[in-house]
């Protein structure tokens, strides 16, 4: 085999591997609207609407982070049914 044909049978690979991996139906869609948002509105990718951003969702992300810690600890069951 050349080395060509093996550096793109390893490029496969990887492509393969990351196309397997579980989480990457949620990722896919949101780099697909961020992309997208970008080219629409070249306004979207600056830096003060991007720390805009991590604000806003920054609450979730610490709520998420508490109530995976009490799943995990089997403390509570934090289900809405219970």
């Amino acid at each position: 085999m050349s080395e060509e044909a093996i550096v793109m049978k390893k490029r496969k690979n990887v492509i393969l591997r990351f196309l397997q991996i579980r989480e990457i139906g949620a990722l896919l869609p949101l780099v697909i609207i961020v992309v997208i948002s970008s080219i629409v509105n070249p306004s979207f990718r600056s830096l003060p609407n991007v720390l805009n951003m991590l604000r806003a969702t920054s609450y979730v992300f610490i709520i998420g982070v508490g109530m995976t810690y009490v799943l995990c600890s089997r403390g509570l069951d934090l289900s809405v049914g219970s």
